[in-house]
């Protein structure tokens, strides 16, 4: 429990939050959910409070569940205090608890999580985003949720500095996107200029619509002119249909003008295909054994024969 006594009864609410035995799960949900109500002036000071206190994490917890509240009341103070604190990481959460504190029911739920990413510095963006994004994918079979809005999201991501937030939130949105309209998510995708983001959005648009429709997919796929974008979108599908149609999948890895990318997707449906039918899959190998590289062949046989090629 914190160290020092409490000074006023919010304080020593929070104290006895912090310090309570048993069940975590509740003591987590109280610390965060407690400061509803709560003028701004008392949420400023058991902030400063919190921000020393030692609470074995759960301090975390509650500063991420005052945050929403006091933005509400006075943004520009608690922004100040995010912004004078020393744990990125908890400034983070922060933040991300003002996007998640959205209701999911809300019709205008995206334009609001779009407003409140408006007002997370641009470091934390991306990372804010992406937990938003994963959330609705994690729950889009739920009826009362608003469908996704990519158009609204990806506006969000124009301008961030490169990082692997950037590239998760890139993919989480055309992932999500992918699912409501594909053919959208994969232009807004392939317009991406930085080659690395381009695939990892093409890849998870592609991906997230064949899972649904394998055969509009398929269809747009097959009507792309050769070339990167085709090769990356092929992968992808072959990638989705290597558990339960292997052999399509293989033909689809075949089709792969990139010969390094055709290597890689060839091994990724062999490792599914080796597990349901070695045969079938040892022959789809021999086929086309003799119009291989012997490197490229080697590497097809030690996908299929791992424990031989460890010897």
């Amino acid at each position: 429990p914190p160290s020092r006594s409490a000074r006023s009864p919010y304080q020593a609410a929070t104290t006895a939050v912090l310090a309570a035995k048993g069940d975590s799960t509740v003591r987590l949900n109280v610390a965060s959910g407690m400061w509803r109500g709560l003028p701004a002036d008392k949420l400023a000071a058991a902030a400063e409070w919190l921000k020393d206190a030692d609470s074995n994490n759960t301090r975390d917890e509650a500063l991420e569940g005052l945050f929403p509240e006091w933005m509400k009341q006075d943004k520009a103070a608690a922004m100040a205090f995010a912004e004078s604190l020393e744990d990125k990481r908890l400034v983070a959460a922060m933040f991300r608890s003002v996007a998640l504190a959205v209701p999911s029911w809300a019709g205008s739920q995206w334009e609001l999580v779009a407003a409140a990413l408006r007002e997370t510095p641009p470091e934390y963006r991306a990372d804010v985003l992406f937990q938003q994004v994963h959330m609705h994918s994690q729950e889009h079979s739920v009826d009362y949720r608003p469908p996704f809005r990519g158009e609204i999201m990806a506006a969000a991501l124009e301008g961030l500095p490169p990082s692997a937030s950037l590239e998760k939130a890139t993919a989480g949105v055309a992932q999500a996107w992918g699912m409501v309209d594909p053919h959208a998510a994969l232009t807004w995708a392939a317009g991406q200029a930085d080659p690395g983001l381009r695939d990892k959005a093409v890849g998870a648009a592609v991906e997230s619509w064949a899972t649904q429709d394998a055969m509009g997919a398929s269809q747009w796929i097959d009507a792309q002119p050769p070339g990167e974008q085709r090769d990356t979108a092929a992968h992808h599908l072959a990638r989705v249909l290597r558990t339960a149609e292997p052999e399509s999948a293989w033909t689809w890895a075949a089709s792969i003008g990139d010969p390094a990318t055709r290597l890689e997707a060839q091994s990724a449906v062999l490792r599914k295909w080796r597990d349901s039918s070695a045969a079938e899959a040892q022959a789809a190998v021999d086929a086309i054994a003799n119009t291989l590289p012997p490197t490229d062949r080697q590497r097809l046989v030690d996908t299929l024969h791992p424990r031989d090629a460890a010897k």
